[in-house]
């Protein structure tokens, strides 16, 4: 009887499976925040956010190395909820208008944050190639400033003095609230003695106040990272902290220190730099690295994530939405959700993130 009941089930998971691949949108059952950028090679990355509602703009930065060039740049910017969308040109880069070429609108909970993606290399290459190595500012303006919670600029350098080929990935999308997955394939097992292995992890989130009940959790490979997630690290503060200036980005002035203990929820917005190193969550051999996200407050707008990968050649796969933090395989090969067999369309998304890796795009570094 079992044995029967066990190949009903198999059967009839299959079917719904190969119905809802026919019949049922991807966008259904894609994980929300996706890769738009892959680099690899000789390269370097610098990582600044900055959130204000000074009507006359404020300052982002660059850190550049020594001999380094801009290969790729992008500028990555979110909505306070319930904004309109941010027409083309109303942010600009030292005048410059910057010409969205994607907009995704994060709903949840009622109410809607928007977040934007602009490739800005033509923007800021020229300052950045022709300045010292150091630190280099630009301006940051908003027309709708209040409505705009902040930016975050992401250079990618082609960075001759770097000692080994790097990777870095650029993630853009919006988490779900109740939970959201996605796994990173390393091409090559990792080889954790290698003097060179770095693995840091950085998010972006908007809408943010911490100290208060706000914050997001970060597992990695199952193991809590975070329970600090978020706030307004990246705020510059004209006349008061408010909506329109709540950001947060692991970047510049940032460590991966922290959060001291993964369990603990924020005192203030400095917990948590929202920039991690991953290596004590890997062991030698590993091929891949899954990183689940959730924000309990339900109100916090996770929209970009970073990972600079030392000596190591990446990529990714799609990966699906958890309705739950606790997802096991059993023998069978279905799919339990607090020990309750999964959706049809749960067991699909999995199956797509499993089945369908996310085409690397060319390459990236720290």
């Amino acid at each position: 009887m079992d044995n029967a009941y066990t190949r009903f089930l198999k059967v009839f998971t299959c079917l719904m499976i190969l119905f809802f691949l026919v019949c049922v949108p991807l966008s259904l059952v894609h994980a929300e925040i996706s890769p738009v950028a892959t680099e690899r090679g000789l390269i370097s990355l610098s990582l600044d956010g900055l959130g204000s509602t000074n009507p006359t703009g404020g300052i982002i930065q660059v850190e550049k190395l020594a001999g380094a060039t801009v290969r790729n740049a992008y500028l990555v910017a979110a909505t306070i909820y319930n904004a309109a969308s941010i027409a083309d040109g109303e942010v600009k880069i030292d005048g410059a208008n910057v010409i969205w070429s994607q907009r995704y609108a994060n709903n949840q909970s009622g109410d809607t944050y928007w977040n934007h993606l602009a490739d800005v290399t033509s923007i800021v290459k020229p300052k950045i190639d022709s300045a010292s190595a150091g630190r280099v500012s630009f301006n940051i303006t908003e027309v709708n400033t209040l409505d705009v919670d902040g930016v975050i600029l992401a250079v990618i350098f082609d960075d001759p003095n770097q000692p080994v080929s790097n990777t870095v990935i650029l993630f853009f999308g919006g988490q779900t609230f109740e939970g959201d997955v996605f796994i990173i394939d390393f091409e090559q097992p990792l080889n954790t003695s290698d003097p060179n292995l770095i693995l840091d992890f950085s998010l972006g989130i908007s809408y943010g106040w911490q100290g208060t009940n706000q914050y997001s959790i970060v597992d990695v490979n199952g193991v809590r990272l975070s329970t600090s997630a978020g706030g307004q690290d990246d705020s510059e503060r004209w006349l008061s902290l408010s909506d329109g200036a709540l950001l947060t980005v692991g970047g510049l002035d940032d460590s991966n220190a922290n959060p001291v203990d993964p369990y603990a929820s924020p005192v203030n917005n400095r917990t948590d730099d929202e920039l991690y190193d991953l290596l004590p969550f890997i062991s030698p051999g590993d091929s891949s690295v899954m990183i689940s996200t959730t924000n309990p407050s339900l109100d916090d707008n996770i929209f970009f994530a970073a990972l600079f990968g030392g000596s190591v050649d990446a990529r990714t796969r799609e990966a699906f939405t958890l309705v739950s933090n606790v997802t096991t395989l059993d023998d069978s090969g279905f799919i339990h959700l607090n020990g309750n067999l999964a959706e049809p369309k749960m067991v699909q998304s999995l199956f797509i993130g499993q089945l369908t890796p996310q085409t690397p795009f060319t390459s990236l570094n720290r």
